[in-house]
């Protein structure tokens, strides 16, 4: 797989992973208060009571342990686009270097291409030799039946 489809793979899977981790804390994170105004506490009764007429579970770990997690993991991924960045062809390199690099590249291109267009043009003689051939043995074949055809 080449570098450039690496960093679409991971930069998918971090937006995957802030937006799950965004999803966990509104869903599980407790109500915090903003400026110093009173929080919501109607929220907490509601899941205190749906959370009694369910059937029991596991313990869950806390909030913050969560959180911090998702943002280790979230780093991580981070960090690894970024090497990835860095090991793309080019950078790093001055334009100088990068327009004298894609001058040799197109050369090369054009010398394959040619060496491509003479393979064709050679493949394209075989095939015409290889298609009268088959011509004069098919022409051969049905005189051979006609005859045989005549003499019986």
């Amino acid at each position: 797989m080449d570098i450039v489809t690496q960093v679409q793979e991971e930069a998918d899977k971090l937006a995957t992973l802030l937006f799950t981790s965004i999803g966990v804390l509104q869903r599980d994170a407790p109500p915090a208060s903003v400026n110093g105004e009173p929080c919501c506490q109607a929220n907490e009764a509601s899941t205190a009571a749906a959370a009694d007429a369910n059937e029991p579970h596991e313990p869950q770990p806390d909030t913050e342990t969560i959180a911090k997690d998702m943002a280790a993991t979230i780093v991580r991924t981070a960090k690894g686009i970024d090497t990835l960045i860095e090991n793309l062809p080019g950078v790093g390199h001055s334009s100088s270097d990068q327009l004298r690099r894609l001058t040799d590249l197109d050369k090369e291109n054009r010398e394959y291409a040619e060496h491509l267009r003479a393979a064709v043009q050679r493949a394209e003689v075989l095939l015409a030799k290889v298609q009268e051939g088959l011509r004069i043995i098919a022409e051969d074949h049905v005189l051979d039946v006609e005859r045989a055809a005549r003499m019986q």
